[in-house]
């Protein structure tokens, strides 16, 4: 009886020695765990603070480039009048484009047709 006592002594001791080392190893991963999830969240607040002010800067390049726009400036103080008489000049260049080719075969078919007939 005197053996399993002693044996059931070592086997706790034993076992208390591997607890207290995992509880040590346990100890340094969460303190590492704790300043990873630290470090992470700060660079995730700077990585937002930096897209805010990408999206900023895009933004303003936007709004500078209209402003330096001279075609943008130009057209800006246009009347109506002036708006329609633009698009009717517009209406008429692609009629007169639209009329330009469908005349031009029609008299190659008339060219070829009379060469047919003087033969």
């Amino acid at each position: 009886m005197n053996m399993s006592w002693q044996s059931l002594d070592r086997t706790r001791e034993e076992l208390s020695s591997k607890v207290a080392e995992d509880e040590k190893v346990l100890a340094t991963v969460i303190t590492r765990l704790l300043r990873n999830k630290k470090i992470l969240k700060e660079i995730d607040l700077k990585a937002r603070r930096k897209t805010q002010c990408l999206l900023s800067e895009v933004d303003a390049e936007e709004d500078s480039d209209l402003l330096n726009c001279p075609a943008a400036d130009a057209l800006v103080g246009l009347s109506p009048a002036i708006w329609s008489s633009m698009a009717m000049l517009d209406d008429f260049s692609s009629f007169n484009d639209a009329a330009e080719s469908a005349g031009s075969g029609g008299i190659d078919a008339e060219a070829s047709g009379n060469s047919e007939g003087v033969q």
